[in-house]
């Protein structure tokens, strides 16, 4: 019994070493910059967008959250027999040609990818297809690590118009007046009064208010309670599904907090400007974390609670 112990962390060691170094040659090689004219490392785009952006600071801590994941979950693991499968080659071919195809069209998004799917297809042709099973969502986890810039033009925008619309509509539903130019959320003219649109209160959802830079680390945070707190891969998709639209009305109660500040105490005091905000404007942007998170741990008890019942009927 205790040779089998050192047997299978040798069986460990081969496979964790030999991706690791296929992995680190891959983040090392000379890369696509992207949107430049020279090549640089893949780790050293990721670290650059890490520390350049926002809304992808979170990527950074990825990689040992994951690390920490795996630790948590050892003696699970333990139990899973190791049998490497051929099947990884499914993932390992595909994901060489891709990185070779990134390098070529100047895109890291493909290079990402690749290193990915390399991982996974390391993981069955070593340890097995069981084995990658039980570390899927680990391993679906560790795409949060890449920046994948184009998504925010891609969601900003939208999330910026719903953002606007969804107050609007509940602010008239309360009885504020208002209405929507754009992306703006401004009081509704009284002609009686003399009060022309805008004079009351003008809050302007600007790209930071849209609630990009909170989706993308509230989806992350999602998953990762749902890998913490569930073994069933259907709640933890759940769970993670849930971020959107608790991160949207995380960042709908902030843009409320910000229309009534800016009804009650003006706009210098509420919103001040985009480059310099306000300490209300800063504090409202905890706002959408709090709702969010409050949300999210609410929906994950309500989940277990579930299973907690069915399996008290059963017994």
């Amino acid at each position: 019994m205790n040779q089998a112990v050192p047997n299978r962390r040798l069986r460990w060691l081969l496979p964790v070493a030999t991706s690791s170094v296929v992995v680190a040659a891959m983040l090392l090689f000379p890369y696509a910059s992207g949107y430049g004219i020279g090549s640089d490392p893949l780790w050293r785009l990721l670290v650059t967008l890490w520390n350049a952006s926002d809304e992808w600071k979170h990527g950074m801590l990825v990689f040992p959250i994951a690390a920490v994941l795996l630790f948590l979950k050892r003696s699970e693991l333990s139990k899973v027999p190791i049998k490497g499968s051929s099947w990884g080659a499914v993932l390992i071919l595909p994901s060489l040609f891709l990185y070779w195809i990134g390098f070529m069209a100047n895109v890291q998004y493909i290079g990402y990818l690749a290193i990915q799917l390399m991982l996974g297809g390391c993981v069955i042709w070593f340890l097995g297809v069981r084995f990658f099973k039980a570390v899927f969502f680990i391993w679906c986890f560790l795409f949060f690590a890449y920046p994948f810039i184009f998504l925010e033009d891609l969601v900003a925008f939208p999330l910026r118009l719903l953002m606007s619309e969804a107050s609007v509509r509940f602010l008239n539903l309360i009885g504020v007046h208002s209405i929507r130019d754009g992306t703006a959320i401004i009081s509704a003219p009284d002609p009686v009064a003399g009060i022309v649109s805008g004079q009351r209160f003008s809050v302007d959802v600007a790209d930071p208010c849209s609630g990009i830079r909170s989706l993308f680390a509230l989806t992350m945070i999602s998953a990762l309670v749902g890998i913490l707190s569930f073994r069933t891969g259907w709640k933890v998709m759940l769970l993670f599904a849930a971020a959107l639209p608790l991160a949207v009305f995380g960042n709908f109660c902030r843009i409320l907090m910000l229309t009534f500040g800016t009804i009650k105490f003006g706009s210098d005091f509420a919103v001040g400007s985009l480059e310099h905000p306000t300490w209300f404007h800063l504090a409202a942007g905890f706002v959408v974390y709090i709702a969010a998170l409050f949300g999210i741990f609410v929906f994950a008890a309500l989940l277990s609670g579930g299973s907690a019942n069915k399996r008290k009927q059963v017994g």
